[in-house]
Formats: structure tokens, C-alpha cells, sequence
């Protein structure tokens, strides 16, 4: 007979203690790894895909069916979409936290898309339980489509009109730029001086298919010098809301000031003459003001000294000058004006 393998006997140095734990060590390992198998998640749908969808709105509920089918039950802790894509996906009917599921065993979870931005999204649904790695992921994609508002060109400046004239009318055309209709509801221009206005508008109340266009002509009617400045504002279904569109221009012509604007001479002698006061006729404006002729419109008291205004043109920023004496004839206070006549024949007083 063969004498006992040394491995079957136990070494009396090693206490009974020990074997019996290394022992119990591997019969749980070997059961761990081998039998029965971990639990483990199969999804019905992977990834899971959604149909094209509005921007800003939600879909429908899609349901994705998780199944154990590992041997050991399984125990959900938790279901989510995990945070990179939870703007774009929400979980629905998914309360399964502490639910446990025996082999084959199956629980529906509902997923929704509800884009915030346009284009190509997407998310993981993560699924955390007693499997291994203690997490499942299940990838989410969709499409989101919306309308978009675009204007050409994207501002509209008429450059520069003289004060009280109207400009060449000016094209405008709305686009949209996006992939889904566009419903435009209305049109207008907020001009507090109304200084432009709409003089065509194809726009209000038309729906627009993707790059489908249509057109609004405006024109810029200036009443004061300078810069000014409105905006077209377009209510529309576009994704982002409403939009506006920046109208410049710019309103040119002479502008003659006088400083100061008027006269008070101190009292004066019946039959005498004051010292001269001056006036001066600068142009504020961009624009030349021909002068024809510079007078006082009642001369009975006040009389023109000295002037180099008649028969001149005022450049932008420059200066003419006009000197008056006051010559009362009788007692009582005296009022008037001076008048200044364009060479088109038009007052200034």
C-alpha cells in the first residue's frame, strides 16, 4: 500500500483553526466566482434610441425592460441618468430602488427626451446594484430639431438721410435657419420717434419651412440730427424665443444755433444808441446753411451794426456774426426778433 500524500495530512504545526478558515475562504470564492453566477443586467434595447424631437418639449415615455440574468438575485440601489446627459433625458416609472430581482426576473423603466439645445444628444441611463463593477450603463441618444430665426442681413443701417427726408426703401429677409417650421406671428418696429417704419411685410402671419424665407422692406424718415437708433422685433415660434433686429441711421443737414439765444439790453435814453451786442450763428449741423440775408424783423428799436452773415454758406462748425444796437424811440419796453433767410427762401428766426 502507497503511504499518505503529504498534502492530505495536515501539519501539526499549522492549528486546526486556520484550515478550517482557509477552507471556508475558498468554498466562498469558488462559489462567488463560479456558482451561482453574479447577478447581471440585460436591457431589452441598447442603446436606447429616440425619434427626432422639438427642442424644449418632451417625448413620449419609452420603456426599456432591465432583466436579471445572472443566477444570484439581483438588488437595485439606484436609477438615473447620469449627469453629463441628465439635461437632455429624464427617467419615468423608474422608482426601483431597493427592489430585488430573482433570476430571470424583469422591471420596466420609462426614459423621456426632452432636449435643451439643438443637434445630436446624448446620456446614459446608469442602472447601481450588488452586480459586479456595482453599475450597469445603458447609452441614450436622440436628435433634437427646432426652428430657428435668422436675419439678412443680421443689422440694418441706412446710412445717413437729411432731416424731414425718407430714405430708399431697405430689404430685409427672414430666414429659417433650422430644421423643423418656423410659424412667424407678427412683425413690427419700435421706433419711439418713429422715425423708421415698415412700408412692406411679407412676414406676419406666414410659416416658413426649413430655409424657407420671406421678405420686409423698411425706410428711415430722420427727425433730428445724429445718430438713431430702433428695432424690428419678430414674434415668432423660433427656439429661444422671439428676436430683434438692430435699425441704425443717421439724420444729416444744417443746424444753426445762435449763442447766445437771445438779447436784454439795460435800459436806455429815448433819442440814444447802446453799445453793440453780439450774436453768434454757428452750424451744429453736417451739412452747409447758405444765408441770404440776416435782419431785425421790427427795426422801430433795434437795428443791425454789424454783420458778415448775409450772402454767406456756414460750413459744418462754423460761424457767422451779427451785432445789434439798441436805438429806443419812445418810452416803454421794447420786443422782437432777428430773422435769417436760407438762400431757399426758408426763416430762421
Amino acid at each position: 500500500a502507497l503511504p499518505p500524500s503529504p498534502l492530505a495530512r495536515r501539519r501539526p504545526d499549522v492549528p486546526l483553526f486556520c484550515w478550517r478558515l482557509a477552507a471556508a475562504l475558498v468554498a466562498a470564492l469558488a462559489y462567488w466566482l463560479f456558482w451561482p453566477s453574479a447577478p447581471r443586467i440585460e436591457f431589452s434595447a441598447t442603446p436606447l434610441e429616440f425619434d427626432e424631437q422639438l427642442a424644449g418639449e418632451s417625448s413620449e415615455a419609452r420603456v426599456v425592460v432591465l432583466r436579471n440574468v445572472g443566477e444570484r438575485p439581483l438588488t437595485i440601489e439606484a436609477v438615473g441618468v447620469v449627469e453629463a446627459g441628465a439635461a437632455d433625458f429624464v427617467t419615468d416609472f423608474a422608482d426601483c430602488t431597493g427592489t430585488q430581482l430573482e433570476q430571470d426576473a424583469e422591471r420596466r423603466v420609462g426614459v423621456r427626451f426632452v432636449p435643451r439645445a439643438v443637434g445630436e444628444r446624448a446620456g446614459e441611463l446608469e442602472i447601481v446594484g450588488n452586480m459586479r463593477g456595482k453599475r450597469t450603463l445603458l447609452p441614450l441618444a436622440g436628435r433634437a430639431v427646432a426652428p430657428l430665426l435668422s436675419a439678412r442681413p443680421q443689422t440694418l443701417d441706412f446710412g445717413s438721410e437729411s432731416v424731414g427726408g425718407t430714405s430708399p426703401g431697405r430689404e430685409l429677409e427672414l430666414v429659417n435657419s433650422g430644421d423643423a417650421p418656423l410659424a412667424i406671428r407678427s412683425v413690427s418696429v419700435d421706433s419711439p420717434d418713429g422715425e423708421f417704419r415698415l412700408i412692406g411685410n411679407e412676414c406676419s402671419s406666414e410659416r416658413l419651412g426649413p430655409s424657407e424665407s420671406c421678405r420686409l422692406r423698411l425706410v428711415f424718415e430722420p427727425a433730428l440730427l445724429g445718430v438713431r437708433r430702433a428695432e424690428l422685433a419678430v414674434d415668432s415660434d423660433a427656439f429661444g424665443g422671439g428676436d430683434t433686429i438692430a435699425l441704425t441711421g443717421a439724420g444729416s443737414g444744417p443746424d444753426l444755433r445762435v449763442d447766445p439765444p437771445g438779447l436784454t439790453f439795460e435800459d436806455q435814453l429815448v433819442g440814444t444808441r447802446s453799445d453793440a451786442a453780439r450774436l453768434t450763428l454757428t452750424n451744429h449741423g453736417d451739412a452747409p446753411f447758405p444765408i441770404n440775408r440776416a435782419w431785425i424783423a421790427d427795426g422801430n428799436a433795434f437795428t443791425v451794426a454789424r454783420e458778415n452773415c448775409s450772402g454767406a454758406t456756414v460750413q459744418p462748425a462754423g460761424s457767422c456774426r451779427v451785432e445789434v444796437v439798441f436805438a429806443p424811440s419812445a418810452e416803454g419796453e421794447v420786443r422782437t426778433s432777428r430773422q435769417i433767410r436760407e438762400s431757399s427762401g426758408a426763416m430762421a428766426p
